[in-house]
């Protein structure tokens, strides 16, 4: 009797954290005819875009550009605004202000979820170019690609619309060039201030001054890409190729007081030959972010590793104690998920928010997880 009672408690256990983990949905609507869902994005209010292409076969799309649709939602989920996008224009997301940024033609325009312009600017070059907003939504930078060192970066104050810095393009031997392919730029919005990452260095300056307000001179590695997580922390990731003396190579995450410079946390995962842990894997192609609660977090596919904060600490995290999390996928027909490749699984947005497009009906969820071993 007492084994009886203690497997139905273990299987009340595993329904009532089964149901909990289930996905929460927070929008739903019917695609307009003649469209097809392209991409979301929900604001820091709450505030939902959603993006449309023409309901034509993907060869068409690729072959010519095509008007599009944008319809922006409240955060009560009713519709704010609606529009026709020119051919060749293209939602991006929303600014840290709650912003609709839209790029058409090399000119960019911010508008309020209403649909009123704020200012537009201009990209005076042509090339792979990263969209990166400051801390203080008060200014843009249009960044190289990743791995592209002949366009410089351009600094776009918002209030104006005006380039208010630039800075490179790098001037350095191919050779080099080769070696150290990763590099960031990121504007701060305050003082002038900018910090930019290349090859294993990192520096904190201010615009037109040579001089740095800090320097790291070496991260550990060739730096990959660095990115604000909070008003407070810079986080960048690098990698160091194989050692032809015992074939060991290593990618590293690092978190970054960005006022002062000072190292606040590092994790690296290392592999030898045919072997690696698991950090290393886990290192390519991942995204941190930090939790409601302060956690530090680690995103890659449909996995999240959860370092808890040490409590009473600002920002410190015991790396002894992680724990691991699979996203739950929910779908109206299993056949949705199991004949997608993983690359077309759907994309995790805001570290948040995840969408599925079934018989013409779109569902925006937010994520659940469970603990896996």
């Amino acid at each position: 009797m007492k084994k009886y009672l203690f497997t139905l408690l273990l299987l009340h256990t595993f329904i009532i954290s089964f149901l909990s983990a289930q996905p929460e949905l927070v929008f739903e609507q019917k695609v307009p005819s003649g469209w097809k869902f392209r991409k979301f994005d929900i604001s820091r209010s709450g505030h939902i875009a959603i993006y449309y292409l023409p309901d034509l076969p993907t060869e068409v799309l690729l072959k010519e550009n095509h008007k599009s649709y944008l319809q922006i939602f409240g955060p009560e989920k009713n519709l704010l605004n609606e529009r026709l996008l020119d051919s060749g224009s293209w939602f991006y997301k929303f600014s840290p202000g709650d912003l609709i940024l839209i790029e058409s033609g090399g000119e960019y325009h911010l508008l309020t979820s209403e649909g009123k312009e704020i200012t537009k600017f201009q990209d005076r070059y042509y090339g792979d170019r990263e969209i990166v907003f400051d801390l203080h939504n008060r200014e843009i930078a249009l960044s190289p690609g990743t791995g592209i060192t002949s366009l410089p970066a351009t600094v776009i104050d918002l209030n104006t619309g005006k380039e208010k810095f630039q800075f490179g393009p790098l001037q350095l031997p191919e050779k080099k060039l080769r070696l150290l392919p990763g590099s960031f730029f990121l504007p701060v919005g305050k003082d002038d201030m900018y910090i930019f990452g290349f090859g294993n260095t990192v520096h904190l300056s201010c615009y037109n001054s040579e001089k740095n307000i800090w320097k790291i001179d070496n991260v550990g590695g060739n730096i990959e890409k660095g990115e604000f997580l909070n008003e407070d922390i810079l986080a960048i990731s690098y990698f160091d190729l194989k050692n032809r003396h015992d074939q060991t190579s290593k990618r590293g995450f690092i978190l970054v007081d960005w006022k002062t410079g000072k190292i606040l946390f590092r994790k690296e995962g290392f592999s030898q030959g045919k072997q690696a842990d698991d950090w290393y894997g886990f290192f390519a192609l991942f995204r941190a972010y930090l939790s409601d609660e302060g956690d530090l977090c680690f995103l890659k596919g449909e996995r999240i590793i959860r370092i808890p904060k040490v409590t009473g600490k600002k920002y410190s995290w015991d790396t002894s104690r992680p724990k691991k999390y699979r996203i739950i996928f929910e779908f109206q027909t299993p056949e949705t998920y199991r004949t997608k490749e993983k690359r077309d699984r759907p994309e995790i947005i805001r570290n948040k928010y995840w969408a599925v497009c079934e018989d013409n009906l779109l569902r925006i969820y937010k994520i659940k997880f469970i603990e896996t071993d």
